[in-house]
């Protein structure tokens, strides 16, 4: 299975819809401006395409929007060419876990090599980056950033070298929610069978290996005594599962494991928040968002009132749209990101508590709201605080 798809149309400008209650922001970026769009095979990539992109990337080697359209094009011309473009590809992923292992991109499937599928697959090739992944990791294994790109890269074919990286970490730093609620990400994505976050299979393996690997994630959940891992697992199995089964019995079945994974870790002394205290990736897959409200303290407290997100949205005077992000932009993610948002008397934001929302879209809507500003509310003339839910939505629509 391919891990990058590519649509067979003219891509001239991409609008991004973003509509905070009832206003509408667009913003028209050109296609040179996304960092890792997806680039189309027909018509054919040209030499004179690659050859400036690389040229911009030697004046400016820090330039990684550069950097991601490049390894766009070098993934496209790789269904034109089997090994024109396969030793230049490399060399950049390498520069990129050498120089900017912390960055995205890095930890980005535009910078994945296969074993036997994926944009010019060699085993090879894939144990080289995996052999430097897991080199940046050991020696940056407190940063965070880097360590989840390393385990990214790791655990589509290399799970069992992922999960060393993940339990060193959880045993390390236990209450560190960042890395080890991932911890109980990733057995849950083994045990639908998923490679990555989105419920995505990347690579074909025999259904002996398959039934292997679920076993192994089922027993380490069954067995685990660290309530974020179980609360990671969680919080993201129903969606996983929904993803992969379409509903029916092993749906309904994963939901009742999901739950008794929930009831345990409740019952642990350390839990303080249930998924409010997930990184959050792992926020989106809650369902029933009344529970997220009432994690952030849903009621009004005094000098507080609620206000329909309708009647709070005409009072909003400053609200700077979202920075598309480079990864949803590549994988075609739209969605609607759902906040409950505190704000302060003098309008602006006290907190968020996110409700729902595409794990892609999370962050740019996040950090964009928490840039808005409204009018004072008035109570008996004073200013006072509000409670209000904020949607933001994105869309991207190809002309």
């Amino acid at each position: 299975m391919g891990y990058f798809v590519r649509r067979q149309v003219a891509v001239s400008r991409v609008i991004i819809r973003v509509v905070p209650a009832v206003f509408v922001i667009s913003l028209s970026i050109s296609a040179q401006q996304i960092a890792t769009a997806v680039i189309s095979a027909n018509p054919p990539v040209t030499a004179s395409q690659i050859a400036a992109l690389e040229q911009q990337i030697l004046v400016n080697p820090g330039d990684l929007n550069a950097r991601a359209q490049l390894l766009s094009l070098y993934a496209a011309a790789s269904v034109q060419s089997r090994d024109n473009y396969r030793a230049d590809r490399l060399n950049q992923i390498r520069y990129l876990i050498t120089e900017a292992p912390d960055s995205s991109l890095a930890g980005s499937t535009l910078a994945y090599v296969g074993t036997t599928s994926g944009p010019y697959p060699d085993p090879g090739d894939h144990a080289a980056i995996a052999s430097l992944w897991f080199a940046q990791a050991n020696s940056h294994f407190d940063d965070s950033r880097i360590l989840l790109n390393a385990i990214r890269f790791l655990s589509i074919e290399d799970k069992a070298q992922a999960e060393n990286l993940y339990t060193g970490a959880a045993v390390a730093r236990p209450a560190d929610v960042e890395v080890v609620a991932r911890l109980g990400f990733f057995y849950a994505a083994g045990l639908v069978g998923a490679d990555i976050m989105d419920g995505r299979v990347l690579v074909t393996r025999t259904a002996a290996a398959d039934s292997s690997w679920t076993d192994h994630c089922r027993a380490q959940l069954d067995s685990s005594n660290n309530e974020h891992v179980l609360m990671g697992a969680s919080v993201a199995l129903p969606n996983l599962a929904m993803r992969r089964t379409g509903g029916g019995p092993a749906y309904e079945a994963w939901v009742k494991y999901s739950e008794e994974l929930r009831s345990r870790a409740s019952a642990m002394d350390r839990v303080t928040g249930g998924s409010a205290a997930m990184p959050v990736e792992f926020q989106m897959f809650a369902i029933d968002s009344g529970a997220a409200s009432q994690q952030n303290g849903g009621a009004p407290v005094p000098g507080e009132v609620r206000v329909g997100s309708n009647v709070q949205a005409a009072n909003l005077i400053l609200s700077p749209a979202p920075v598309y992000p480079p990864l949803a932009l590549q994988a075609g993610v739209e969605g609607v990101v759902k906040f409950q948002a505190r704000i302060a008397p003098d309008g602006t934001v006290k907190s968020l508590q996110l409700v729902s929302g595409p794990p892609l879209l999370v962050q740019a809507a996040m950090q964009a709201v928490q840039q808005w500003t409204w009018k004072p509310t008035l109570l008996n003339g004073q200013p006072v605080g509000v409670i209000t839910s904020v949607d933001v939505p994105f869309t991207l629509a190809v002309h």
